[in-house]
């Protein structure tokens, strides 16, 4: 036994400050109490291109505020775009601490989680879960929207059952790459009418205003909008003396802000190159993002890069088990730097259930 499963959604020790965005940060507090006070469910769009630092506002907004919280999160990805109901089955894997669901018996574990948070009698709501976990053609005479109400409907249970004991914040990130059957469930949450079993509840859903093509649904919805903007001029000048330090030369810090603008992302990923870099910065520093990024790349020890390009191939997340036997060998030391480092950050879901024999173990998920 390593500890409890720690269901806090983020656990990548992030040291950059967050800068500016109170505006935006009082909107999401008032969403929340109006939430909480009331007992009901708002719904929130946070809308920014990418780098802007819509993540980074969320997690200031759940240290700040969401304390006394559950927190659901799940992730859309490009490359699981096209596979139905992605977004909603990482929200079963978020709810019960399964991320594995590839064998009969991990599924099994799953659903053994998911009959603790739906009622006895809701035996349907387990069915439907069931047939997510392992798709299979639609039962003679069940239509496309029969189908629909029936996955939004066992949804609607999950966060009920998820949320009984404390207020529930659920964090979409990403949505612009959400599969279109998720898409259409979440949408269906937002616009459903008041519930009466007065439950406080925050959907709040990231995306890039870039790629609102086939968020229409959801730009026309009840749902609020904030839109994040690049940091103004002195907020992006407090940014760089944050990432750089205060005795940084002043053509550094005025080269960062003609490069990187007002992007937090950009401005933190060039603070960490030219710390890196010393006396060399200037002239060195790629002209890019990705050239920024791809330069801290290849200044990692060859073993860590080794290790980087195993994890790359495993996907946007993967499991030490995975990687490990990847490379035949242990990866921790070569984790443990590229954490350091602020390449990799543990992921969401720290423990995942690996068969061994007739007993099982956790491992860890990045």
């Amino acid at each position: 036994i390593q500890g409890p499963l720690d269901t806090k959604p983020r656990q990548g020790e992030r040291i950059d400050a967050l800068v500016g965005r109170e505006m935006e940060l009082r909107a999401l507090r008032d969403a929340w109490s109006e939430a909480v006070l009331s007992h009901t469910q708002k719904s929130v769009l946070l809308l920014g291109d990418a780098g802007v630092g819509k993540s980074r506002l969320v997690d200031e907004f759940l240290l700040r505020h969401c304390g006394d919280a559950r927190v659901l999160t799940a992730m859309a990805m490009p490359h699981r775009r096209e596979t139905p109901n992605a977004l909603i089955l990482d929200l079963l894997r978020g709810c019960t601490g399964v991320s594995g669901t590839s064998s009969p018996r991990s599924r099994g574990r799953m659903l053994q989680k998911l009959e603790t948070l739906i009622p006895a009698s809701e035996t349907h709501v387990l069915e439907t879960f069931d047939s997510l976990l392992v798709p299979a053609p639609h039962p003679l005479g069940e239509s496309e929207g029969e189908r629909r109400r029936e996955v939004i409907h066992a949804l609607d249970w999950l966060l009920r059952g998820f949320g009984q004991e404390r207020p529930l914040v659920v964090v979409l990130e990403d949505f612009h790459w959400s599969d279109a059957s998720s898409l259409d469930a979440i949408v269906s949450l937002v616009e459903r009418p008041p519930s009466d079993h007065g439950q406080a509840l925050l959907l709040l859903m990231t995306a890039r205003s870039e790629d609102e093509h086939g968020l229409e649904e959801l730009l026309i919805s009840s749902a609020s909008h904030i839109s994040l903007e690049e940091l103004d001029e002195g907020d992006r000048q407090r940014l760089i003396l944050e990432c750089l330090g205060g005795d940084a030369p002043d053509d550094l810090l005025h080269e960062v802000e003609r490069r990187a603008g007002g992007n937090p992302f950009y401005i933190s990923e060039l603070g960490q190159m030219a710390r890196d870099l010393g006396a060399q910065a200037l002239r060195d520093i790629p002209g890019s993002i990705s050239g920024v990024v791809q330069s801290r790349i290849d200044r990692l020890p060859t073993q860590a890069k080794v290790v980087l390009q195993h994890a790359a191939v495993c996907g946007p997340t993967f499991r030490e088990g995975i990687l490990t036997q990847l490379l035949a060998r242990n990866p921790a030391r070569s984790l443990a730097e590229l954490r350091n480092r602020g390449i990799l950050v543990p992921g969401v879901n720290i423990a995942a259930t690996v068969t061994a024999g007739v007993s099982e173990q956790f491992e860890r998920e990045w």
